[in-house]
């Protein structure tokens, strides 16, 4: 539980403010995605590309021979947060409290929905698989996430 509200704290600090990503950093992520997945990317906040980024560019520092595929699933892991709440508190709403609203149910499910997002795209499986923390790459993206 402590290990839990250390990385709500550490992402809420990460979340203030509406900076969008270092204009190179989001070059270099547009980059490794197909035109649809940039697409979905295109409708996360500034704050959720900064943390997709920097989940990615850590999951690449984890496995720097990881395809192009799986790099992809890194920046998309958190993908299914563009069909749920956005705000701060809602997020930190429905992390410590649960699915009280259909809303915060939709944040906590945010796995499923990006998964079928993705898969709706047409992404690779590897990809998918990658930004489900599943499959040969899905471990590295579990540890750059909590990094």
């Amino acid at each position: 539980m402590i290990a839990r509200l250390r990385h709500l704290a550490r992402r809420t600090a990460e979340s203030v403010g509406r900076r969008a990503p270092e204009p190179e950093l989001e070059h270099w992520a547009r980059q490794q995605l197909t035109a649809v997945e940039r697409q979905l990317w295109d409708r996360f906040h500034p704050r959720d590309k900064r943390h997709s980024i920097g989940v990615a560019r850590r999951f690449v520092g984890l496995e720097p021979d990881a395809p192009t595929t799986a790099i992809a699933g890194a920046l998309l892991h958190d993908i299914g947060k563009i069909e749920a709440p956005s705000s701060v508190p809602a997020r930190i709403a429905a992390e410590l409290l649960g699915p009280i609203t259909s809303g915060m149910a939709r944040l906590r499910e945010h796995e499923a929905i990006g998964s079928e997002l993705l898969q709706e795209a047409g992404s690779d499986p590897v990809t998918i698989a990658t930004a489900q923390g599943r499959g040969r790459w899905g471990p590295a993206v579990l540890r750059a996430d909590d990094l």
